[in-house]
């Protein structure tokens, strides 16, 4: 039985875990922990998201193509590590990055 896949834009409403960190030049990098190489950089947060969405709907895009597998939403969110100077934000829904306190955990 096959199942019916949904599109991009359905998988892209979905709360997968962004995680945030500052890089040695103090540039901002972002990924989704559940998709493998999707990253985004960018020269503060909010540039980094934006840039991380973009490659995210392209990740997707490739993965639905392509038929390959891929998780269709987070497990439970990740929780930041102090030391490690990242935060975890999950964005849901279409909520856009600046509603979100910079440096908060969820």
């Amino acid at each position: 039985m096959n199942r019916p896949v949904k599109d991009v834009a359905y998988y892209m409403t979905l709360p997968y875990t962004t995680v945030l960190r500052r890089d040695g030049d103090k540039d901002v990098i972002a990924h989704i922990e559940e998709l493998p190489g999707c990253v985004g950089h960018g020269s503060d947060e909010a540039e980094a998201i934006e840039n991380l969405r973009k490659m995210q709907r392209l990740w997707l895009e490739d993965c639905i193509e392509n038929g390959q597998l891929f998780p269709a939403r987070a497990a439970t969110p990740s929780r930041a590590q102090p030391e490690t100077g990242s935060w975890s934000v999950c964005l849901e829904g279409g909520q856009s990055w600046p509603g979100v306190p910079s440096g908060d955990a969820f």
